[in-house]
């Protein structure tokens, strides 16, 4: 089993709206995915040395399937994946060396990463996720009228296969 960290944070909501304190060490970059559809995916992405990130991933708002492949070759866990249903107030620590992604199960979602390491188009690469057995049996499992109804990028439907991807570790 992946070791990964999921977490929920406190939530103190009142007549204004919501609060969410995280207490978290060297963050260089924080990020937000504003989700209008549920079915959204977005992944599988990864950032490879010097720019590796590792990803606090919180929901703030909505509901997700957060999706995770290790690709550290020398892991016990290599090529696993595993996955995580997220709500508001849920997180999860993305380790380095893993490709991530996610499905919206509500419109609306809004996602926060906090990462260690800003983003660099240059190192990043992006895997077709039905290229990944796992992966595509999580998203048609959470897509009930089948995967026509994804919300996805023209970079997430163009990215490469996960043997391909296999041949760049």
């Amino acid at each position: 089993m992946i070791k990964v960290i999921k977490n929920s944070q406190p939530i103190f909501k009142d007549n204004r709206g919501m609060f969410i304190p995280i207490k978290l060490d060297n963050v260089v970059q924080s990020n937000l995915s504003f989700n209008t559809h549920s079915h959204t995916f977005r992944g599988m992405h990864i950032q490879f040395s010097p720019k590796q990130q590792t990803k606090y991933v919180s929901v703030l708002q909505g509901r997700m399937v957060d999706i995770l492949l290790d690709l550290n070759p020398h892991s016990e866990t290599f090529k696993q994946v595993e996955f995580f249903i997220l709500e508001q107030g849920d997180s999860i620590i993305v380790p380095k060396g893993y490709a991530h992604g996610f499905l919206t199960l509500t419109g609306n979602t809004i996602v926060n990463y906090l990462v260690d390491e800003e983003y660099s188009p240059e190192h990043e690469q992006s895997i077709l996720w039905s290229s990944i057995p796992e992966v595509d049996k999580i998203i048609n499992r959470f897509c009930y009228d089948g995967i026509d109804e994804l919300t996805i990028s023209k970079k997430d439907l163009t990215a490469i296969s996960l043997s391909q991807m296999l041949t760049i570790l």
